[in-house]
């Protein structure tokens, strides 16, 4: 499964997410295991156990989310993990068939832990509190 997550700056998984999906800076692109049967909760000391390669995209557009969709589908992402994300990209995500998760907020290795231990919410329409889109 090929998550990807905005990120402020790239320090890996310990990096902080970014907290609007338009304008962070980078991307991280996590290719993880799924999550063992038998394993109940994932904590964050297991996420490394868990991450079969990481890699990072760089935004080199300016708050063109729709961009931003394509750049990430070019990178065969399976989900996001965004605290909001605007009408447009969300629609354009759903019609690509990647799952749009909200809630999400931390370090990666914090986000991961959550999205894991089913505490992230999947969204069903855009949530955006930044600006209207």
């Amino acid at each position: 499964m090929r998550i990807a997550v905005p990120i402020v700056k790239d320090d890996g998984l310990n990096s902080e997410m970014s907290g609007h999906f338009g304008q962070a800076e980078f991307f991280l692109i996590i290719n993880l295991k799924e999550k063992p049967e038998g394993m109940k909760i994932v904590r964050e000391e297991n996420i490394d156990d868990l991450v079969l390669g990481v890699s990072t995209v760089k935004n080199l557009t300016e708050h063109a989310c729709a961009s931003l969709v394509d750049l990430l589908m070019s990178h065969n992402v399976d989900v996001l993990l965004v605290e909001g994300i605007g009408g447009r990209p969300f629609e354009m995500f759903k019609q690509n068939g990647v799952k749009v998760y909200t809630g999400a907020f931390g370090t990666l290795k914090e986000v991961l832990r959550d999205y894991l231990n089913g505490m992230l919410q999947e969204l069903e329409t855009a949530s955006c509190g930044h600006h209207n889109h």
